[in-house]
């Protein structure tokens, strides 16, 4: 009976000792369940003074990547100061009511502006961490060269740090700004290193431009203006050439090789002024071109050809080619780098402080308004931005 007793406690004890075991872990996973926006703990600075809100508190997280107080506000303000700089331009003050699109106010565009900001500069992080891209020796070098220029400029490094501070940022919060330029321009320069992680084969960029609309397109043109002079041909000139360009036209429809004879044709008759330059014809993106050209080539497909279209140029009779991939890649390489990073910013994953949402932007953006305006760094970290 001893024995069994003896067993009953060492249960009863043992149940114990797991309630507390159980206990304790829960309390160690709500310990590491940390709040994101939990307060920070700088008690200074513009932003502290006029939100009350520590400047090293999240405001944003994209991704994962945090957005301190500060920062966030940097970029609002900056959004905003782009505005107010468009509606003085168009006569008009500072209307945080204004409509500048239906239905979307300032405040709304100031609102999603920044917010745009911010994800566009996760985004350059991210993506440097991803592709183990971080500031070369000559960053660094480039970056201090910056800092020393500034702080001769305003005499002292406690005047520079004070000018940092009337942007309403830490010290470590504008380098980081600077910062991420300079991984911007690194980024890029991996993403046109053939071989790379980054780099996007012609094939791919063309792609990319086919979707857009890109088309390759050759003419054969007779000009019916002094290209010089801007001015119109003589009428017997001008039916000298209706004659030619009916002819040149029929000669295509009659051959059986028409892509062949028509390079031929526009090798020996063309007149259009751009054919120096491009030999085969243009790859070129909607927009680019007059509108009858790009009317004509649209409405082709590869191989084919055109009525004779009339224009202010002249008479033209255009042929749709297959995409020149060389020359789309070409032209379109720097856009499509922008695409893979709007991409990446449009997938982005946005948590939000809702603390933001008592945010009084107006208030809070007079305030910063007066200090941005005497700040001699301003222009230099707009400057800055990728």
């Amino acid at each position: 009976m001893v024995i069994l007793k003896q067993h009953g406690v060492l249960k009863r004890t043992a149940l114990k000792c797991g309630a507390v075991i159980v206990l304790a872990a829960g309390l160690l996973l709500s310990a590491c369940q940390k709040d994101p926006f939990a307060p920070g703990h700088v008690k200074e600075g513009l932003v502290y003074e006029k939100t009350g809100i520590a400047p090293d508190t999240a405001a944003v997280l994209a991704d994962g990547n945090e957005i301190s107080y500060d920062l966030y506000l940097y970029w609002l303000c900056h959004s905003t100061r782009r505005i107010e700089s468009y509606l003085k331009q168009n006569g008009m003050d500072l209307d945080w009511d204004y409509e500048i699109s239906q239905g979307t106010s300032v405040l709304d565009y100031v609102k999603i502006d920044a917010l745009n900001s911010v994800r566009y500069f996760a985004v350059i992080e991210s993506m440097a961490k991803e592709y183990a891209v971080s500031l070369s020796e000559a960053d660094k070098a480039a970056l201090q060269e910056q800092k020393d220029a500034y702080i001769a400029k305003l005499g002292s490094e406690e005047e520079y740090l004070r000018q940092i501070a009337l942007l309403g940022l830490r010290p470590e919060i504008y380098e980081r700004i600077n910062a991420t330029g300079r991984l911007y321009s690194d980024l890029y320069d991996l993403y046109l290193t053939e071989g790379s992680r980054l780099y996007a084969s012609d094939e791919d960029v063309a792609a990319y431009a086919e979707a857009q609309g890109a088309v390759t397109a050759d003419q054969i043109l007779l000009l019916t203006m002094d290209m010089t002079t801007k001015e119109r041909y003589s009428q017997d000139i001008i039916d000298a050439k209706i004659a030619l360009i009916e002819d040149i036209y029929h000669r295509l429809c009659d051959s059986e090789r028409p892509q062949e004879l028509f390079q031929e044709l526009a090798d020996e008759y063309s007149e259009d002024i751009g054919r120096q330059n491009y030999p085969n014809g243009y790859t070129y993106m909607p927009g680019a071109m007059i509108k009858e050209f790009e009317t004509a080539a649209e409405q082709l497909k590869p191989g084919e050809f055109s009525l004779i279209t009339e224009s202010v140029y002249g008479f033209h009779i255009i042929m749709r080619k297959e995409l020149d991939v060389s020359a789309a890649a070409a032209g379109m390489r720097n856009t499509y780098f922008d695409a893979l990073i709007a991409a990446r910013v449009n997938a982005m994953t946005i948590e939000m402080n809702p603390q933001l949402e008592q945010l009084n932007i107006p208030a809070y953006y007079s305030a910063f308004s007066d200090a941005w305006e005497s700040s001699a760094l301003f222009n230099e970290s707009i400057d800055s931005q990728p």
